[in-house]
């Protein structure tokens, strides 16, 4: 779809929001408050909108200095594809098409993950297969001493036999602070569409790559080692861009949107209308997780985007402010969805508290879900579900935990 078309649907379901809903101010500086409202939706689409718009805007935001870095342009016209995707999951969120618009998301959940680790990473991982005992020693002996610099740990061995180092990303030959992650050029080589090393034989103009198995069995490893979801989640937290405990979150999210990608049956149910029992139809629920969604993404993006700006080389970006301010907004209206640093809500204490009578049998036994520690309270299952019953207020038979919804205003038509 051209660059016009994207903006063409983004004009369209902007031309959907009521009359009243003028165009944010750009300059804002006020933390928003969380609201969760029928209004407060409202104000979330619209964030989410301008996060769009700004991130398909972001190559015009660049103000280069006198030479002009390739790698930024790259990165920008990036940040632009997400911005058009983002566009694409709320109009099929506002249309009903759910199913669509998390089948999508997953697809800029990817992107992402990915970009953070191009655009602030600065370390990656080696493997070594069949490396012996000595020759291990020698290498950790070598890296004591100083005598490799791109190490950046101790070398490691596996029960495999594969030697674990962890290097500083590519350099520029100048000791400058200038740093390119590996994916950075992973993403621009990576093949897709080469096929698998059994599929080989029957496929045409294999000839032009010499033996294209081995050619498949390589862009095969590269996926494995840099573009499967676990690889990925490695890279995040290698580079310190998510914390151990937050893998756990991001797997069930990924797992919840290529439910949807994959179209199980079971992605389907968790959308029919008497599903939560819920005064909120189930389109009104899954509209408001897709934007939970676009919010969360978006706004990581533009921070990640704002972050890279500051690192060596250095680039300008036109109205800094409002896009902090945007992002800081975003997370602000969504932190409901328990994302990364954001804390539990108390209904997700509620049922920490109620997974631990039932485990224990203590039933009747009352606590107060405020002495939890964060650490004690473990992760939903489903998104789709937790934020239905987050619309609903509720008493646990088990424990005598009420859970008073802050979704106090009577709910859409739709």
């Amino acid at each position: 779809m051209s660059a016009e078309a994207h903006l063409a649907v983004c004009d369209t379901y902007r031309r959907t929001l009521p009359e009243e809903s003028a165009p944010l101010d750009r300059h804002r500086t006020a933390r928003l408050p969380v609201m969760t409202t029928e209004e407060g939706s409202k104000d979330l689409e619209r964030l989410c909108i301008e996060a769009a718009d700004a991130l398909q805007g972001f190559p015009d935001l660049l103000r280069h200095g006198e030479v002009i870095q390739f790698q930024h342009e790259e990165h920008a016209a990036r940040a632009a594809q997400v911005g058009a995707w983002l566009c694409a999951v709320h109009t099929l969120a506002a249309s009903g098409a759910a199913p669509q618009s998390f089948a999508l998301a997953r697809t800029v959940m990817e992107r992402w993950a990915i970009d953070s680790v191009i655009l602030l990473g600065d370390r990656y991982v080696e493997l070594y297969p069949n490396t012996t005992q000595p020759d291990f020693e020698a290498a950790v002996r070598r890296w004591a001493k100083g005598e490799l610099p791109s190490v950046l740990e101790r070398p490691e061995l596996d029960p495999k036999g594969r030697m674990r180092i962890v290097r500083r990303g590519l350099t520029m030959g100048e000791d400058d602070g200038r740093v390119l992650h590996p994916l950075y050029f992973e993403t621009d080589q990576y093949d897709p569409f080469f096929g698998a090393p059994n599929d080989q034989p029957d496929l045409v103009d294999g000839s032009l790559f010499g033996d294209p198995q081995r050619t498949a069995t390589r862009v095969r490893d590269r996926y494995r080692a840099w573009f499967q979801w676990s690889a990925v989640l490695e890279s995040l937290e290698l580079n310190k861009l998510i914390e151990p405990a937050h893998r756990v979150q991001l797997r069930t999210h990924y797992r919840f949107l290529s439910a949807f990608a994959h179209g199980y049956d079971a992605a389907h149910r968790t959308l029919t209308p008497t599903r939560f029992g819920s005064t909120y139809s189930a389109q009104h629920i899954s509209k408001e997780l897709a934007f939970l969604y676009s919010a969360q993404f978006s706004a990581r993006y533009l921070d990640a985007l704002l972050r890279m700006a500051d690192r060596e080389p250095r680039v300008e970006v036109d109205e800094r402010q409002w896009l902090e301010t945007l992002a800081t907004d975003l997370l602000d209206r969504s932190r409901h969805l328990w994302f990364l640093e954001a804390e539990p809500t108390l209904y997700d204490r509620g049922q920490e508290l109620l997974d631990q009578a039932v485990k224990s049998r203590t039933w009747g036994a009352r606590h107060d879900p405020m002495s939890l520690a964060v650490e004690e309270i473990r992760y939903y299952r489903n998104p789709l579900e937790r934020l239905a019953r987050l619309h609903e207020s509720s008493t646990e038979i088990v424990t005598g935990f009420t859970y008073l919804s802050p979704w106090l205003t009577a709910p859409p038509g739709g």
